[in-house]
């Protein structure tokens, strides 16, 4: 593994403990994770010549799955494919999409809806001294959100479809029972 090669190199230097090494062997192997998907939907971007649409679908998908959570896929090549659809798939309806303003409406506000009911699905939130930050999380959310919503409204319709996809894409691995809920 390339992680442990560069925990390896750095450790002459440096001389870290075991539990050291671990945390950082791991916080290395999440980062070169992160960015060979980002690459590969880049070049996948370049492929389709639809860059601008991709990095955008990309910025909103990043930064809404880091403050609302989600479920998460057990291998990493099927996150890989799930995510890779989620954000090429809007990409590609985008300009095909004839959206009403009724229906622009009505998607603004189920989106809202989601993360002001279901947002941060997080386990890391479940203890209770925590319920503070769950909050901030929660309006971190929802402020993100119609933040993606008002830029691609800004931008061209394209631009703001892909917004309302990602966003409702999102929503969907977000929609949980709260712990102690009948049949869980």
């Amino acid at each position: 593994k390339i992680a442990k090669h560069i925990i390896d190199w750095e450790d002459k230097k440096r001389n870290y403990s075991d539990e050291e090494k671990i945390v950082l062997q791991y916080g290395i192997e999440l980062f070169l994770n992160s960015a060979i998907k980002t690459i590969l939907y880049i070049i996948g971007a370049i492929i389709i010549g639809r860059v601008k649409e991709t990095l955008f679908a990309l910025v909103i998908w990043c930064i809404i799955r880091k403050q609302s959570g989600g479920r998460h896929a057990k291998k990493d090549f099927v996150c890989f494919v799930i995510s890779g659809s989620a954000i090429f798939f809007p990409v590609m309806v985008s300009s095909a999409l004839k959206l009403t303003l009724k229906m622009i409406v009505i998607s603004v506000i189920v989106i809202n809806l989601i993360y002001m009911l279901y947002a941060p699905y997080d386990e890391y939130f479940y203890a209770e001294e925590r319920k503070n930050e769950k909050k901030i999380a929660k309006y971190k959310s929802i402020v993100c959100s119609n933040f993606a919503l008002i830029i691609g409204y800004l931008c061209e319709t394209k631009y703001l479809n892909i917004a309302i996809i990602i966003l409702l894409e999102q929503g969907g691995l977000i929609i949980h029972r709260e712990k102690g809920d009948r049949n869980e």
